[in-house]
């Protein structure tokens, strides 16, 4: 192989090479994304529980108070 052949094949590994490290930093920041996402449910789901409970723990002191329990 000539010195150009080389040349022209390194160029082509280096661009495949570069457009796989594209490719991996993109869905990198895809899973990043979706991680984000998935704990802030999470979270809101939390905050949504914490909620709930506080209204129960609310409507039971109510009713204690009442002496209905």
């Amino acid at each position: 192989m000539s010195i150009i052949q080389n040349k022209e094949i390194f160029e082509q590994i280096h661009m495949v090479d570069t457009s796989m490290k594209e490719l991996y930093l993109e869905n990198l920041r895809i899973l990043l994304i979706l991680r984000t996402a998935k704990q802030r449910k999470f979270l809101n789901n939390l905050i949504s529980i914490k909620d709930e409970l506080k209204s129960t723990k609310d409507a039971y002191e109510k009713l204690k108070k009442k002496n209905l329990i």
